[in-house]
């Protein structure tokens, strides 16, 4: 892929700067057009940004099991990616850690392999906390 494509990789926290060991070039932060890419929101930044660290999941009650999944969190300008790895953990998208990133109200989207679902979160902080 690095011989088609310009890979850029946002290393995180676990990761560090690992130079060029996959290919393409390896930066801490990046833009692409109006979006930054980082590994942690920045939550003083009101721009479109794509970020990781938090690797949100949701928990659903259905009649039959409480299933968890991991899930994207959005809000109007902000996606933050779930984990990618079967053995990472994850933060439940209504864990406070969230609020001040995503707003009051944003949502959760499951990918299966048939869709995805989209879920309206409520964060565990209120309005007036914000």
């Amino acid at each position: 892929l690095g011989s088609r494509y310009q890979l850029v990789w946002i290393a995180g926290n676990h990761d560090g700067l690992i130079g060029n060991a996959f290919g393409g070039r390896v930066c801490e932060t990046d833009r692409i057009g109006d979006v930054h890419l980082r590994h942690q929101a920045d939550p003083s930044l009101h721009a479109a940004e794509i970020s990781g660290h938090y690797h949100p999941k949701i928990r659903v009650a259905t009649a039959a099991k409480t299933v968890s999944r991991p899930c994207f969190a959005k809000s109007d300008n902000r996606l933050i990616l779930p984990a990618f790895g079967a053995l990472t953990g994850g933060l439940d998208v209504r864990d406070p850690a969230f609020a001040p990133l995503l707003g009051p109200r944003f949502q959760a989207l499951v990918p299966t392999a048939k869709r995805t679902l989209s879920f309206d979160v409520e964060s565990a902080l209120t309005s007036a906390d914000f």
